[in-house]
């Protein structure tokens, strides 16, 4: 049930989204998750979208759907965001498209010990998680600044604190909170807005898949779905230079950041990443907000 003061702060937020940023958004990591959440939510609104990510055939049915559904422009772009071709082709997108929103929700993770992973696969989180917002958000900041636009970073709990069993999702998560927090400051006068949206668990197929044993989910406590994520995020736009979403997270972040000292709550971390790691690995699947956090 939506009540009648949900749908009034939906049109206000949708309203704010469309004049502020509009006419186009892009979304990196957009095809499936919470990425096709901000999608969803975005088309909602009445912008147009530059959707990324790297099955050209999954991104264009779901950017054909949205066309569909809310008669907007979808310009879809099949590609890997670990390579410095795409972010040539991104900035090359939102300059002829004149867009002025970024939502950053790419992300790249394996689960298990650290010693375990390949050179390649770490390689592959850093140039997902760090060098790609930081050297995409520094290549679009002149169009940014020009349309007075925003960005949503996606960081997470799991790097509010050291987490074993994602040890560098968990760090390259850490690197979007600071870099967005700073950035929120330093762009402020510049007239741009900057959020990092730091989740929790979300219900998007990767996580699912992860979650589910013997046809049966077990869910993290504090999981949410991925539209009530993305609505938090777009909500705090201009308004909140960091969001966490949902109160059990909130509560779990204060508990685990404030009360409890640090090598208590690395081993709390490390104790819930077990049942995750014993289950092989998260795959990713188109470098979308799929990983548990």
């Amino acid at each position: 049930m939506v009540f009648r003061w949900q749908k009034k702060v939906r049109k206000n937020v949708n309203n704010k989204l469309r004049k502020r940023y509009g006419p186009w958004a892009l979304v990196a990591g957009a095809s499936e998750g919470l990425g096709a959440a901000f999608a969803t939510q975005l088309a909602e609104a009445g912008l147009n979208l530059i959707l990324v990510a790297r099955r050209q055939d999954v991104l264009q049915m779901f950017g054909d759907q949205l066309k569909d559904q809310f008669h907007i422009a979808v310009h879809c772009i099949g590609a890997d965001l670990s390579t410095p071709e795409t972010g040539k082709m991104l900035l090359q997108a939102f300059e002829e498209k004149q867009a002025g929103l970024l939502i950053y929700n790419a992300a790249y993770s394996k689960v298990g010990p650290f010693i375990e992973r390949t050179a390649h696969e770490l390689n592959s989180t850093v140039d997902v998680n760090v060098r790609g917002p930081l050297l995409l958000i520094h290549a679009l900041l002149p169009r940014l600044i020009e349309r007075r636009g925003g960005v949503v970073l996606m960081s997470s709990l799991s790097g509010n604190q050291g987490t074993s069993g994602v040890a560098a999702y968990a760090a390259s998560k850490a690197f979007n909170s600071i870099l967005g927090q700073s950035l929120w400051y330093e762009l402020r006068p510049l007239g741009v807005d900057v959020t990092v949206c730091c989740a929790g668990a979300i219900r998007t197929p990767g996580y699912l898949s992860v979650a589910s044993k013997s046809g049966e989910v077990r869910e993290a406590p504090g999981t949410l779905d991925a539209a009530v994520v993305a609505r938090t995020a777009l909500r705090a736009l201009g308004r909140k230079p960091f969001v966490i979403p949902g109160r059990m997270n909130r509560f779990a972040d204060w508990m685990m950041t404030r009360l409890l000292p640090r090598k208590l709550s690395v081993q709390v971390m490390g104790n819930a990443m077990r049942e995750l790691s014993a289950a092989n690995s998260i795959q990713n699947v188109e470098q979308t907000r799929g990983e548990n956090r």
